[in-house]
């Protein structure tokens, strides 16, 4: 796979681009809603789901996660995020009952980035993606997290 750094061009893109753009690109291009369950999503497939998952591979770290109130967080896929926005990633906020959130796509720009180096992503990536989209995508983030707390406490901080 590509270098890690947060480098985001498209003739040499790193992991920490082309992970999230594949993660965007599966399940039919189903958009992600919130950056908070972004994270928790990636922190999943690098940890190979939940313990009762039908998950039976792990992603490789491309991304470091440390304990935040709201569970795993990574500065480095915030700033991915961030840097890839608006021309690989598009963010549109969604009123939600309570809260706005984005809601993040990956672009027509993104397609052609993830199209041009599909070959250095492995299968195996791509399943853990797709069925961490899959199986937690549409669960209510207050959901996921409990259970991602419940899993992995260490991540969570009460600070």
């Amino acid at each position: 796979m590509a270098s890690n750094d947060t480098d985001a061009t498209a003739d040499n893109p790193s992991d920490q681009l082309l992970v999230p753009l594949a993660f965007l690109r599966l399940n039919h291009q189903t958009a992600i809603r919130g950056v908070t369950r972004f994270q928790a999503l990636i922190f999943l497939a690098q940890q190979g789901g939940l313990p009762s998952d039908p998950i039976n591979h792990s992603i490789d770290e491309v991304f470091q996660f440390t304990p935040h109130k709201r569970g795993p967080y990574s500065s480095t896929l915030t700033e991915t995020l961030d840097t890839a926005s608006p021309h690989y990633i598009s963010r549109s906020e969604v009123q939600g009952a309570e809260t706005a959130s984005a809601e993040l796509e990956i672009t027509d720009d993104g397609i052609t980035v993830l199209n041009a180096n599909a070959e250095v992503l492995p299968i195996e990536l791509i399943q853990v993606l797709k069925l961490t989209k899959s199986l937690y995508n549409s669960m209510p983030v207050v959901e996921l997290l409990d259970k991602i707390s419940a899993a992995y406490p260490e991540y969570v901080s009460n600070k």
